[in-house]
């Protein structure tokens, strides 16, 4: 399908396991963690916080409901507004569980997305690399 409805194969997979008697009819699904993660690093890439909403209950991310508020923080330069993610709560539609994000945990993510995706551009890396604690470079001069 479209970019904005993507299909999550592993969650589905999940919710079929989760559901007792469907669990026999749930498709296989071989891929590795780093697969996953990879899958997860690119989903969350290429994200329009203005125009998507991650659906969990649905397994996928799409245009928002209508029912689904956005999420607008002040930039850091203090002259726009910028939209969060928006997901989905699979309990209550109308609730947008990424309410507590600020503009800085935004740019962590962010950041982090980009380290991701940047070691999984080159050659395939090891998970004890992709775990490696972050800190913000800042803190990290400051450390040496």
């Amino acid at each position: 399908g479209a970019e904005g409805e993507q299909v999550l194969p592993a969650f589905d997979a999940f919710l079929a396991t989760a559901s007792g008697p469907a669990a026999r009819d749930a498709p296989s699904d071989d891929r590795s963690v780093r697969d996953l993660f990879r899958g997860f690093i690119a989903f969350y890439g290429g994200f329009d916080a203005k125009r998507e909403a991650v659906s969990v209950r649905l397994g996928r991310r799409g245009a928002p409901g209508a029912r689904l508020p956005l999420h607008m923080m002040p930039r850091e330069n203090g002259r726009a507004n910028e939209a969060a993610p928006t997901i989905e709560d699979p309990f209550d539609q109308a609730r947008n569980l990424a309410t507590t994000m600020t503009a800085e945990g935004l740019k962590r993510f962010r950041e982090e997305l980009e380290r991701a995706a940047s070691m999984f551009a080159g050659e395939s890396p090891q998970l004890s690399e992709l775990l490696q604690p972050w800190a913000p470079a800042e803190e990290a001069a400051a450390a040496e």
